[in-house]
């Protein structure tokens, strides 16, 4: 399928927003955590070369700091490789999609028992449309709970997103954009990507690959 222009101009936009988003991560949280261990380890080598024992206190401060750093760059590991830093591939990853998004409102994950293999490009388009939906629903929606699924019925193979906000959103930031995007996305593996308003409120954001393997 052909992307239509203005698709293909969300996902840049997308693209240059995640390389943002990353930078400020590394700025907020590594590299301030690599400074504070630099500091640490200078104030230990000052001690040492004036001869003054090294203090037991400002070790287990830079054993902490280690520690910090190692969770953070796993953590960024994980966000820019979603599917290759865990064991259990898609569903693994939109489990841990819904524990992140847990912390902001309650979220639960439904998969089928039996879910077919999946390859790399398109296991990481879903969850990459999943992430985007979460995303809206916590930051524009007004949403209370949410649902993720993952279901294969009939040879096909579903991710849905499900939310009891506000509805269909547009803002300056994201709105438009994001669906463009996950349109974009769906498109770049042959699924047909909805969204649908809820009867009461809220959207599902609905992905289906129409034939996937049994």
């Amino acid at each position: 399928m052909k992307l239509s222009l203005r698709a293909q101009t969300a996902a840049v936009q997308a693209s240059e927003r995640e390389l943002r988003r990353v930078n400020e991560e590394l700025h907020n949280t590594l590299c301030q955590s690599l400074g504070g261990l630099t500091f640490l380890v200078q104030v230990l080598i000052r001690r040492a070369q004036g001869g003054k024992p090294v203090d037991l206190a400002q070790l287990e401060k830079l054993g902490e700091t280690v520690r910090y750093a190692t969770e953070e760059t796993h953590g960024l590991r994980r966000k820019l490789q979603p599917l290759q830093s865990r064991d259990g591939g898609l569903a693994a990853a939109l489990e841990d999609l819904a524990k992140q998004a847990a912390r902001h409102l309650p979220c639960a994950f439904h998969p089928d028992e039996s879910l077919p293999a999946t390859d790399a490009a398109t296991a990481l388009a879903l969850f990459r449309i999943a992430e985007e939906a979460v995303a809206n629903a916590v930051a524009h929606a007004q949403a209370t709970s949410l649902t993720i699924s993952l279901t294969h019925r009939d040879g096909r193979l579903a991710m849905a997103v499900t939310d009891d906000g506000s509805g269909l959103v547009s803002t300056p930031s994201h709105g438009v954009r994001g669906f463009d995007l996950m349109r974009a996305r769906a498109c770049a593996i042959g699924a047909a990507l909805t969204i649908q308003a809820g009867a009461e409120g809220g959207i599902t954001v609905r992905c289906v690959l129409e034939k996937s393997a049994p």
